[in-house]
């Protein structure tokens, strides 16, 4: 019984010994190198804009992204998640304008230019949708290469 005390023991002080410690980071960015695929949608690779990241950091100290990740550029925003520094699920591309009715003292928020990808281990891997007011194009990656159908919509007009 105290030998697999001890083994359990030891096996939990590894655990802990390997453990990141999760980090936020929330300020200037310039664009990130690692979504170069998707700078030409809305952004300019050279822009800086406001981000809010979770990282650690590996044992040489350099930061891994690991969690939610959002960068905005005034009315233009990426957001995803990361996985030990890999784009994961579902990431969000897109313009967004804001109008203020001051006589209702409402807000009316509206997407224009909306690219929705999907990743799995940093490469394409899933259902892709653009969508620009009257135009729509669906597609879906395996692997980072173009499966299935891929359809374009147009207010008037379909082409699948």
């Amino acid at each position: 019984m105290k030998k697999v005390f001890i083994i359990c023991f030891a096996i939990s002080l590894t655990n802990l010994a390997g453990a990141q410690k999760i980090q936020r980071y929330k300020g200037e960015m310039r664009y990130p190198s690692d979504l170069q695929e998707l700078s030409g949608f809305l952004f300019f690779s050279y822009e800086e804009g406001m981000a809010s990241y979770e990282y650690y950091e590996n044992a040489d100290g350099d930061r891994v992204k690991h969690g939610k990740f959002v960068i905005s550029f005034g009315s233009r925003e990426v957001s995803g998640k990361y996985k030990d520094g890999k784009k994961t699920g579902e990431w969000v591309i897109q313009e967004i304008s804001t109008s203020r009715d001051k006589k209702r003292g409402t807000t009316k928020t509206s997407n224009h230019n909306t690219l929705k990808v999907t990743y799995k281990d940093d490469v394409f891997d899933g259902p892709c949708r653009y969508n620009s007011g009257n135009l729509t194009i669906n597609c879906a990656f395996a692997n980072g290469h173009l499966v299935g159908d891929f359809s374009l919509e147009k207010e008037g007009w379909n082409n699948k």
